[in-house]
């Protein structure tokens, strides 16, 4: 199938939660198919990663969340009447996250 690379969380919610799975996979690949851990990395957990998995790739989306720049916001009213979902946050991509990973990347 020519498979060169596999994103796992290593079966688990988070790939920190998996990293006793994602270990083996590395190790059982022998680097013919790259190990990607993803799900939940992040600046604070990418060393730990590295250390025991011995992977070398890595998948993050390094998100931080931002409040809304809306000027009028609707207590009252929720898209699809889901109270859990803050829907006045937006998504955005963390540049010093992404500094922070390049930085351990480099130092491992």
């Amino acid at each position: 199938m020519n498979v060169t690379r596999v994103l796992t969380s290593g079966g688990k919610n988070t790939a920190f939660e998996g990293i006793e799975l994602i270990s083996k996979l590395v190790k059982i690949t022998e680097g013919k198919i790259k190990i990607m851990p993803g799900s939940g990395v992040n600046e604070m957990n990418l060393e730990e990663l590295i250390l025991r998995t011995q992977a070398t790739e890595f998948h993050s989306s390094a998100k931080s969340f931002e409040a809304s720049k809306m000027d009028f916001i609707n207590e009252n009213l929720t898209m699809g009447g889901n109270k859990n979902y803050d829907e006045f946050k937006m998504i955005s991509v963390n540049s010093e996250k992404i500094k922070k990973m390049v930085e351990i990347l480099q130092n491992s």
